[in-house]
């Protein structure tokens, strides 16, 4: 991935798609950026059968074009700046929700922006993206409850404005750590 100059950037110029309906070129980049990912700058691992990377490759295999789950890219011109995916489970997620009471039917992934164009308003733009892929398109979805984990205060602060609810730590199992559970129970919040 090239540097973009941010002097100018514009969260109005990101061209969301799915990654059924991105150009090749954006698939490609997609996957290379994942797979590449490294905790310290990208808050995920990339690489190996555990990585972000492998989850990527298999949300994207289970998906269809025109389905609840997929996994969403956001574009700036011809680069791919942020991703990220509504999927069944995540990391074994439905279990771990439900033992503390807040069953899910859907979760929030890999939403990830692009460590160098941090701050500029593109996760919260892909965030609501997915939200209103959820919530506020042309599919009867409205009865799913979501459900996501994180560490991530900024984060938070845009799936509260989502509507999501804070419900409790969930223990990740695949990572071996506890994260704050948040769970939207159908609507678009803010």
């Amino acid at each position: 991935m090239k540097a973009l100059d941010v002097s100018e950037f514009d969260v109005a110029k990101l061209v969301f798609c799915n990654s059924h309906d991105a150009p090749p070129w954006a698939r490609i980049q997609l996957h290379d950026w994942v797979w590449g990912m490294q905790r310290a700058q990208d808050g995920e691992k990339g690489e190996g059968p555990r990585g972000a990377g492998a989850w990527l490759d298999e949300k994207i295999a289970l998906s269809r074009p025109s389905g609840l789950f997929q996994t969403f890219i956001a574009m700036y011109g011809q680069e791919v700046v942020w991703t990220g995916s509504i999927d069944e489970d995540d990391r074994n997620g439905r279990v771990e929700f439900a033992n503390i009471g807040h069953p899910v039917n859907a979760f929030f992934g890999l939403f990830n922006t692009r460590h160098d164009l941090r701050g500029r308003g593109i996760g919260w733009a892909g965030a609501n993206h997915v939200a209103r892929h959820v919530w506020g398109g042309e599919h009867d979805w409205r009865d799913i409850r979501v459900g996501l984990f994180t560490t991530n205060p900024a984060a938070e602060r845009h799936y509260t404005a989502l509507g999501f609810k804070l419900v409790g730590n969930v223990y990740v199992s695949e990572f071996g750590v506890f994260e704050r559970g948040y769970v939207n129970e159908g609507g678009l919040g803010q």
